[in-house]
């Protein structure tokens, strides 16, 4: 099973956890439920989580230099203007040197 389709999952198992919860007729009921919203609630979160980290991680290898710049600068505003253009830079030297792509 994917993550979108776990996720899909999980939404409708919380759905349903919901339905539970107002059908149930005692607060121990309501309480176990709540528990069990909760639980998987947190599962839900991680995965998106995990989801949105790993699409910030392929951003920044798009964006950041392919190796160290002893000389670039470390403060912005200049490193935000340096990174991009020493990305590119290595990027092309990357591919006439036929380096593997990370």
């Amino acid at each position: 099973m994917d993550a979108l389709e776990l996720l899909k999952h999980d939404h409708r198992m919380v759905e349903q956890l919901f339905r539970d919860y107002h059908a149930a007729y005692s607060d121990e009921q309501r309480r176990g439920v709540a528990e069990l919203v909760v639980r998987e609630l947190s599962k839900h979160a991680a995965l998106e989580d995990l989801d949105e980290l790993g699409r910030l991680l392929d951003e920044a290898k798009r964006v950041a230099p392919t190796r160290p710049h002893p000389h670039a600068p470390e403060e912005p505003p200049a490193l935000t203007l340096a990174a991009p253009l020493a990305a590119a830079y290595d990027r092309i030297r990357d591919r006439l040197q036929r380096r593997p792509r990370t």
